[in-house]
């Protein structure tokens, strides 16, 4: 039975507050916000605008046959130890007592967000953010793991559609007079999206509350949306119309951690690159529309399926796009299922020094030089067909800050670099055995080859070459 006291006026009071920090206090102070916090999110580490973050816990199970991964040799962050918690990056797998169903049905916390007990998993979430971020000065990645169920009511669909007929089920209870279809299932989705915001939301911003210094955000979100049993789609305009109505989520995110997984058992190289654009491309939206471009986004990529490991076609968009659209960096996720044994680290390790470090390597040196080259080392290269659809979003969502004047808009969209084109085709990843990356090699001065490139400033920067102190 749906729990009453859910209807009381406490209850309505504290949504009432919730909406009204959300849609009339928030936007005040976004919109002030947005003018002095710059184009791009600061850099993670100095002089380094793009970072690639080793989110696989590949130390102890490597470390215990004196195998060590050299990551550091290679510029790529890890936790010590590898771990999944450190301070660089802490990914919390559903801390706290989130409500969620099991496959043969049985209800855990109430089962649906709606007959959550909020104080008593605020209570938890708070217990375990500071056991597993100690420090109040924690400025890494937290990255909020929930995958049981979305926030959105109609995005639970195939095996999560059980949380919608749940909640139907407990209208029906509650209405048994109710005959009419479109009614109940209003009420069911109104219940439902509440219910996923209160308790979405309240952890997110407690979480923040603790360690303020942090870039928090929901692993997966904003997402593609299609059709495709392989998921290596992204359908509009169902995916920018869904997204839209949870707004609220990406507003009160500090970071953004869109999940641009392919899977190369699947789908051709074409169609796993045309999939990682459109996400990008509704991550760039988000942003433009949400959160502002000051707000980091690391988009996670996973680089393994079974024995398949990257090849450095897949590296092209799983970490080259990334950089490319102005990401702070990536994050590498990996599963403690990929080390069964001593075999398993050494063919890791090879991995890392023979394709993997060095592809990385080539891309954050390029991010760094050409910030330097033509950012003055105060702001961002995004390449210039990312930049087109930045500013495309800015303009459609009537968006002031950081939009470029008309006149470099116009110049800058008809020189759109040809790789935006090159990217949809099979042959452009078919190279003769040398790496297609090493005309990006930063080597003697020259602003010709970041032709393809333009900057986007820090805080404080402004101007084309992010040489106009604010």
């Amino acid at each position: 039975m749906f729990q009453t006291r859910d209807f009381t006026g406490a209850v309505y009071a504290l949504r009432f507050a919730v909406i009204f920090m959300t849609f009339v206090l928030r936007p005040i102070y976004q919109v002030s916000a947005e003018k002095s916090r710059g184009c791009t999110p600061p850099f993670l580490l100095p002089d380094r605008p793009f970072v690639v973050v080793w989110n696989v816990p590949s130390g102890v199970p490597c470390d215990q046959h004196d195998i060590h991964l050299s990551l550091a040799e290679w510029g790529i962050l890890a936790n010590k130890n590898d771990s999944f918690y450190g301070d660089q990056m802490a990914i919390f797998y559903g801390f706290g007592y989130w409500p969620y169903i099991e496959k043969n049905g049985k209800m855990h916390n109430g089962g649906v967000p709606q007959l959550a007990d909020r104080a008593k998993h605020f209570r938890y979430a708070d217990y375990f953010t500071k056991q597993l971020i100690p420090s109040p000065d924690f400025k890494g990645l937290a990255v909020l793991d929930w995958e049981a169920w979305r926030p959105y009511f109609y995005h639970n669909f195939d095996s999560l559609a059980v949380y919608k007929e749940k909640s139907v089920e407990l209208v029906q209870a509650r209405f048994p007079a109710w005959t009419n279809k479109t009614q109940i299932w209003d009420e069911a989705e109104r219940e439902f999206n509440i219910g996923a915001r209160l308790i979405m939301q309240g952890t997110l911003e407690a979480s923040q509350s603790l360690r303020p210094l942090g870039k928090w955000g929901y692993y997966g979100f904003p997402r593609c949306y299609g059709t495709s049993p392989s998921g290596d789609t992204c359908s509009y305009p169902e995916t920018s119309t869904t997204n839209d109505k949870i707004g609220w989520l990406f507003k009160s995110s500090t970071a953004l951690f869109p999940r641009i997984y392919t899977n190369p058992l699947k789908t051709s190289t074409t169609a796993r690159a045309h999939y990682v654009r459109q996400q990008i491309n509704e991550t760039l939206r988000i942003q433009a529309k949400f959160t502002g471009l000051h707000v980091p986004t690391m988009p996670y990529s996973i680089f393994e399926s079974g024995e398949y490991l990257f090849t450095e076609a897949d590296l092209q968009f799983a970490v080259k796009e990334p950089a490319d659209m102005g990401a702070t960096g990536i994050v590498l996720w990996g599963s403690h299922h990929f080390f069964r044994g001593k075999k398993d680290c050494i063919r890791m390790q090879k991995y890392i020094n023979t394709v993997l470090g060095p592809f990385v390597k080539n891309i954050t040196d390029f991010a760094a030089a050409c910030s330097t080259a033509i950012c003055s080392g105060n702001g961002r290269c995004v390449r210039k067909d990312y930049e087109v659809l930045t500013q495309q979003h800015l303009r459609s969502n009537n968006k002031a800050e950081c939009l470029k004047p008309s006149t470099e808009y116009a110049e800058m969209s008809r020189k759109v670099p040809r790789q935006a084109d090159d990217l949809l085709r099979e042959d452009y990843y078919r190279s003769s055995g040398q790496s297609d990356t090493l005309r990006y090699n930063p080597g003697p001065s020259s602003v010709k080859k970041y032709e393809d490139y333009v900057c986007r400033c820090l805080e404080g920067w402004s101007g084309p070459h992010c040489t106009k102190p604010d």
